[in-house]
Formats: C-alpha cells, structure tokens, sequence
C-alpha cells in the first residue's frame, strides 16, 4: 500500500510538473479578413486570446518565429504591456494573476494593398519554458482601398511555415489539390471526393522545404507558395 501511495504522489507530481499554465480561449490558429473598400477604413484588430491556467501569477515569454508581413502594410504589435510599430524579436507580458486573460494584438493597416500576411510567434510560460505553444496568424485584405475594382484571392493556406498539417481555404469547393516542389514537379495530389470550401492536408512525408499548392476550385485554378519546416 505504502508503495503505491508513493507511486501515485510521484505522477501527480509529475502531472503538476508537466501541467499546461497558459490556456486558450479559441484558438492558436487566427484566420480574418480585413474589409478593405472605400466605406471602411482598412483596419484590422487581430487577437490570439489565453489565459492564466494556475493559481499564481505567470509572466509569458514570446519570440518571433517568422513574419510574412507586406511592406506597404502598417501594424501596431501590442502584448499587454507595450505596442510596438513592428514585430519584436523577443519580449515579455507584465504578470498575469490567476484566471486573467490577455491577447497577443496586431491592428493591421493594409494601406489600399490586397495582400496576405502570415505571422507566427512563441510563447511560454517563464516558470515552465519546456512548454511552448505557437500562435499563428493569417491576415488577408481581398482588395485595395478606395478601389473600385474587386480584387478576389480564392485560396489561402495556412500556417505557414507549416510542420505536419496545411490548411487550405477557397471562397467556392475545392475540387482538387496538388502539391509541387520548386521545379515544378508534383509531390502530392488529392482528388477531393466531396468539394468543400476548407481542406486539411497531412504533409509528414515531404521533407522541409518551399513548395506551391494548386488548388482546383469551381472558379479555376489558383496556387499559393508556402514553406515546410520541422
């Protein structure tokens, strides 16, 4: 009995240990849209929301993990301390008490550029830095500013830089997927056998590297770049 009494103390132990502090409210995926035409003004305030998982103050670390941004874009990059003009390398939250919520923000300016962004960082909790978790943002502005004409991008992917599974989104059914290395050679393609407007790849088998994926829609065909890395 003593014995497994001591078992049992040591993986609660161990469970304490290995416990996940930060908590998320939706997601660590965030997908939007910034309605970018002549009646708005082509701003975009784009959060990842978590929480404190404990019962004691945590302070959160993030790093930068890579940053697809459009130049002609403008972005305000806040934590809940400081906003920043651009992306930060590295920093840090101020204390979080137990059950608070915070957001990583960006409030995004596309300027009259239709364009997609992709943005990724890390975070962990400073006391338990063997836990990380990546936040991935995906920002698209579907046409320019003050612009008559509506310029529509079909399909977007996601995230990106991908490790183990793509997401790819179309505004009508993909029919077809391909995958194809940088000369132009296929390396993977899938019939879709029930046309869906949102399709989930596994790419495990490809090794790191930048690729193209076409997507075969009701409205044509359309190709996105992305990288893989693990």
């Amino acid at each position: 009995m003593k014995k497994f009494l001591t078992a049992v103390a040591s993986l609660a132990f161990l469970f304490n240990v290995q416990a996940q502090s930060i908590g998320f409210v939706d997601s660590k995926e965030l997908y939007e849209y910034v309605e970018n035409d002549r009646l708005k003004d082509g701003f975009k305030s784009c959060k990842i929301k978590f929480y404190n998982n404990t019962d004691a103050d945590i302070t959160i670390k993030y790093k930068k993990v890579s940053v697809d941004f459009p130049e002609s874009w403008s972005v305000s990059f806040c934590d809940n301390s400081d906003c920043y003009p651009s992306f930060v390398d590295a920093a840090q939250f101020r204390p979080i008490s137990a059950g608070d919520t915070v957001d990583l923000k960006l409030d995004v300016y596309p300027d009259g550029t239709a364009d997609t962004a992709y943005v990724s960082y890390a975070i962990w909790d400073e006391a338990n830095p063997e836990i990380v978790d990546t936040l991935n943002y995906q920002i698209m502005s579907r046409w320019g500013l003050f612009s008559e004409n509506v310029e529509v991008t079909q399909v977007s992917v996601f995230p990106n830089p991908v490790s183990d599974v793509l997401n790819i989104r179309s505004i009508s059914a993909i029919e077809q997927v391909d995958i194809l290395d940088l000369n132009g050679r296929i390396v993977y393609s899938e019939k879709i056998s029930e046309p869906n407007s949102s399709v989930t790849l596994p790419l495990v088998s490809l090794p790191n590297g930048l690729y193209v994926v076409e997507a075969t829609t009701l409205l044509g065909v359309e190709s996105q770049k992305f990288q893989i890395r693990k």
